[in-house]
Protein backbone atom coordinates (compact mmCIF):
# COMPACT_ATOMS: atom_id res chain seq x y z
CA UNK A 1 0.00 0.00 0.00
CA UNK A 2 1.11 3.47 -0.69
CA UNK A 3 0.64 6.18 1.65
CA UNK A 4 -2.16 8.82 0.59
CA UNK A 5 0.91 11.24 0.37
CA UNK A 6 3.30 9.07 -2.19
CA UNK A 7 6.26 9.08 0.09
CA UNK A 8 5.52 5.26 1.96
CA UNK A 9 5.29 2.26 0.59
CA UNK A 10 3.68 -0.88 3.07
CA UNK A 11 4.21 -4.26 1.95
CA UNK A 12 2.93 -7.77 3.32
CA UNK A 13 5.52 -10.84 2.99
CA UNK A 14 2.91 -13.89 4.15
CA UNK A 15 6.65 -16.22 4.06
CA UNK A 16 7.80 -14.29 7.14
CA UNK A 17 4.71 -13.30 9.02
CA UNK A 18 5.83 -9.12 8.54
CA UNK A 19 5.30 -6.10 7.06
CA UNK A 20 8.13 -4.04 5.76
CA UNK A 21 8.12 0.10 5.39
CA UNK A 22 9.87 1.52 2.79
CA UNK A 23 10.57 5.34 1.90
CA UNK A 24 10.65 6.90 -1.40
CA UNK A 25 13.34 9.15 -2.22
CA UNK A 26 13.36 12.12 -4.33
CA UNK A 27 15.27 9.87 -6.78
CA UNK A 28 12.23 7.29 -7.07
CA UNK A 29 14.15 4.67 -4.91
CA UNK A 30 12.87 2.66 -2.34
CA UNK A 31 14.68 3.09 1.04
CA UNK A 32 13.79 -0.01 3.50
CA UNK A 33 13.03 2.17 7.29
CA UNK A 34 11.93 -1.19 9.38
CA UNK A 35 9.51 -3.67 9.77
CA UNK A 36 6.78 -5.70 11.75
CA UNK A 37 6.00 -8.69 12.27
CA UNK A 38 2.40 -9.28 12.13
CA UNK A 39 0.02 -12.85 12.24
CA UNK A 40 -0.22 -15.47 10.49
CA UNK A 41 0.63 -14.83 6.61
CA UNK A 42 -0.08 -11.02 6.20
CA UNK A 43 -1.76 -10.72 2.80
CA UNK A 44 -3.43 -7.28 2.31
CA UNK A 45 -1.96 -3.84 3.29
CA UNK A 46 -4.37 -0.60 3.51
CA UNK A 47 -3.54 3.14 4.45
CA UNK A 48 -6.62 5.04 5.87
CA UNK A 49 -7.10 7.89 4.41
CA UNK A 50 -5.68 10.46 6.44
CA UNK A 51 -1.95 8.24 6.28
CA UNK A 52 -1.87 7.72 10.27
CA UNK A 53 -2.91 4.11 9.95
CA UNK A 54 -2.35 1.04 8.62
CA UNK A 55 -4.54 -1.68 8.42
CA UNK A 56 -3.05 -5.46 7.68
CA UNK A 57 -5.20 -8.28 7.08
CA UNK A 58 -3.96 -12.18 7.53
CA UNK A 59 -4.80 -15.05 5.50
CA UNK A 60 -4.27 -17.97 7.77
CA UNK A 61 -5.47 -16.29 10.99
CA UNK A 62 -8.58 -14.37 9.30
CA UNK A 63 -7.67 -11.55 11.64
CA UNK A 64 -7.61 -7.39 10.84
CA UNK A 65 -4.38 -5.73 12.64
CA UNK A 66 -4.27 -2.09 12.86
CA UNK A 67 -1.22 0.12 13.57
CA UNK A 68 -0.36 3.55 13.94
CA UNK A 69 1.94 5.15 11.07
CA UNK A 70 4.56 8.07 11.87
CA UNK A 71 4.21 9.71 8.61
CA UNK A 72 7.93 11.26 9.89
CA UNK A 73 9.71 8.15 10.65
CA UNK A 74 7.58 5.42 8.92
CA UNK A 75 7.32 3.21 12.30
CA UNK A 76 4.28 1.38 13.02
CA UNK A 77 2.88 0.70 16.13
CA UNK A 78 0.11 -1.93 17.54
CA UNK A 79 -3.08 0.16 17.53
CA UNK A 80 -5.20 -0.80 20.44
Amino acid sequence: AVSPDGRWLVTADLGVNRVTVYRRESSGALTAVGFTTVGVAPRAVAFDSTGLFVAVTTFFADELEVFAFAPTTGALTPFA
